[in-house]
């Protein structure tokens, strides 16, 4: 199965910040350090098989049944992958707070 490329632009709706927390310019940068931040972890900290069905799921918005009929396994199991996926990058988010906050 051949990758899907990651970019800035497919992750544009998934980082967006509440235009009250801070100036344009601020938001604007953790916006810009986060999908960066994010696309490393994508592709370099998941395996492909997660890499393939995080970016089915949330980049091309099919369904876990449809990224299960491509891949030939169970829903279920697309489930599990996803939510492994899901997790590794909510814990490296949470580093990546961490690092800007006291950095």
């Amino acid at each position: 199965m051949k990758s899907i490329p990651l970019t800035s632009e497919n992750l544009d709706d998934m980082y967006t910040l509440d235009p009250h927390d801070r100036p344009a310019f601020q938001r604007d940068t953790k916006i810009r350090k986060m999908k960066e931040f994010s696309k490393a972890v994508v592709e370099h900290m998941l395996t492909d098989k997660q890499k393939d069905v995080w970016k089915m799921y949330h980049i091309d918005r099919l369904t876990i049944y449809e990224i299960a009929k491509i891949i030939g396994v169970s829903a279920p199991a697309i489930s599990k992958i996803l939510k492994r996926a899901d997790k590794r990058i909510e814990k490296n988010k949470k580093v990546f707070e961490k690092l800007t906050i006291s950095g």
